[in-house]
C-alpha cells in the first residue's frame, strides 16, 4: 500500500487505509504500507500496527517549506520525486510485493518501478486529484466544473495559488494524462467517481472497478468523560470539514430559517475539521465542536436524531454516511456524487438538490415532525449498511481485483 499520511495522521482516506490494510491481514495477506514520515510527528521510520508493517520514508519535496506555504503536513506532488523513487526501488527490491496498491500521488514515483519489476499496479480512486488539479472539480471553489484538462484548469488555479504555482501545477497536470492511461487497474470508490474519471480521461469502462469503501462499526473507542456532558438531549448531527465545498454555510442558512418552527430544543451540533483556522459560528441552537477524537464523533452518531450532509461539490463517497448508518441513523443527504448512491431517498432518509437551502430546512423539519419515520429510516439504513458496507464485501471485491490483475501478468515477466 502507498498512501501519503497514515495514522496516528488522521482523515478520512487515511483511516481508510488503514482499515483496509488492517483487513487484508486478518485475511491472511502480508501487507506493508509505505507512507510520508512527517517530520513535526517524530514517528519512527519503520513500525508495525494491527500486524501490518508500516514504513516512513522523505523525500526531497517536503523538505521546501515554500511548495507548502509552511504547513508540517506535505504530501506529495504530482510529479515524481527522484529521492521516494530510489527508496521505493529498494523497497521493492526487499518486500518483492505481488501487487501494489497506491492511494495518492506516490503513483507517479512508483509507476515505472512497477512497470520495470512486472509487478501490477492498482490506484484506488478516493476523490478527484487525478482529473482536477484542485481536486474538489469546482471551478475557483465554487461553480461545479466538466471541463478537466483544458485552459479552465489554468484560470480555477491561478484564481487561489497564483500564476507561477498555477502555470507549473498545470503543465504537469497536463503532462500526467499519459501516465494516467498506464495504470494497470483503478478502483473508484462509487460509480459517481467512475464516470466522471473515465469521462476525462477516456479511458476503456473495463479499467475500472467499482469498490464502496467501508465502515468498521466494531471498531469502539473509549469516550472521553469530559465530552459526555457536551452533548444536548436533542439534536441534529453534521460531521465534516467547515468549508463551502461541504455545505456548511447552506445547513447554517437551512436551521437559522426553520428553527421557530420545530421545537426549540432541537439544537444542531456542527463537529467539523479545522486545520488552524478559527471556526465562530454566533447563531443561537449551534454548537461546535472542534477536531474531536473518532469516539465523540461516534457518540455523537448515537445520540443524535438523524444526521444531516449537504455538501455542495460532488461528493466522491462519504464515509461520514456509513458512520451513521452504523448506528441506524437516518440522514438528510445532497443529491450528488457518491451520496446518491449510500442514502435511499425515503427508505434509509432524504434527498435534496445540493445547496437549496430551502429543500434542506424543509426536510429537517419533516424528519423533527415525524419521529416514527425517522425510526423506520433508521431501522433501513442499519439494514443497508450490513448488506452493502460491511469490511467482507469490500475486502473480498479487493481480493478479487488482486487476484485478476496478478493473473493477468505475462508469465516471463514474472
Amino acid at each position: 500500500m502507498l498512501v501519503d499520511l497514515f495514522p496516528p495522521i488522521i482523515g478520512g482516506k487515511e483511516g481508510y487505509v488503514s482499515e483496509l490494510s488492517k483487513e487484508l491481514f486478518n485475511k491472511g495477506h502480508n501487507v506493508s504500507v509505505v507512507t510520508l514520515n512527517v517530520a513535526s510527528y517524530n514517528l519512527p521510520p519503520r513500525g508495525q500496527s494491527d500486524g501490518v508493517n508500516i514504513i516512513r520514508i522523505s523525500g526531497m519535496f517536503q523538505k521546501i517549506g515554500i511548495l507548502y506555504a509552511g504547513s508540517k503536513i506535505r504530501p506529495n506532488l504530482p510529479i515524481k520525486d527522484i529521492s521516494l523513487a530510489k527508496q521505493l526501488s529498494g523497497i521493492i527490491q526487499e518486500l518483492r510485493p505481488e501487487v501494489i496498491v497506491c492511494h495518492s500521488n506516490f503513483l507517479y514515483s512508483i509507476r515505472s518501478l512497477a512497470a520495470k519489476r512486472g509487478i501490477p499496479l492498482i490506484v484506488t480512486l478516493h476523490d478527484y486529484g487525478f482529473i482536477c488539479p484542485i481536486g474538489n472539480l469546482l471551478f475557483k471553489h465554487m461553480i461545479p466544473c466538466n471541463k478537466q484538462y483544458s485552459v479552465a484548469c489554468l484560470k480555477c488555479v491561478t484564481s487561489t495559488s497564483g500564476v507561477i504555482k498555477a502555470v507549473i501545477g498545470c503543465y504537469l497536470y497536463m503532462m500526467n494524462k499519459s501516465l494516467i492511461a498506464s495504470v494497470d487497474r483503478y478502483i473508484a470508490v462509487s460509480q459517481s467517481v467512475k464516470e466522471t474519471f473515465l469521462s476525462a480521461t477516456g479511458l476503456p469502462a473495463d479499467k475500472v472497478n467499482v469498490i464502496y469503501n467501508f465502515h468498521n462499526p466494531n471498531d469502539k473507542q473509549t469516550m472521553p468523560p469530559e465530552c459526555m456532558e457536551q452533548f444536548p438531549d436533542k439534536f441534529i448531527l453534521y460531521v465534516g470539514a467547515f468549508s463551502f465545498q461541504k455545505g456548511v454555510y447552506v445547513l447554517l442558512d437551512a436551521y437559522k430559517n426553520i428553527r421557530e418552527r420545530i421545537c426549540p430544543d432541537i439544537k444542531l451540533v456542527l463537529i467539523v475539521a479545522s486545520q488552524g483556522a478559527e471556526v465562530c459560528v454566533h447563531e443561537e441552537g449551534i454548537l461546535v465542536m472542534v477536531n474531536q477524537p473518532r469516539a465523540v464523533v461516534m457518540e455523537a452518531w448515537r445520540r443524535c436524531l438523524f444526521g444531516v450532509i449537504p455538501s455542495i461539490w460532488q461528493e466522491p463517497f462519504g464515509i461520514v454516511a456509513l458512520e451513521a448508518m452504523s448506528e441506524g441513523k437516518a440522514l438528510v443527504a445532497s443529491a450528488i456524487g457518491g451520496l446518491k448512491e449510500i442514502v435511499v431517498h425515503q427508505v434509509t432518509g432524504l434527498i435534496v438538490p445540493p445547496g437549496d437551502s430551502v429543500a434542506l430546512g424543509e426536510a429537517l423539519t419533516y424528519l423533527v415532525e415525524n419521529r416514527d419515520v425517522v425510526e423506520e429510516y433508521g431501522v433501513n439504513a442499519k439494514a443497508r449498511f450490513e448488506e452493502c458496507f460491511s469490511a467482507d464485501a469490500t475486502v473480498g471485491a479487493y481480493e478479487g481485483v488482486f487476484q485478476e490483475v496478478v493473473s493477468s501478468v505475462p508469465k516471463d515477466v514474472t
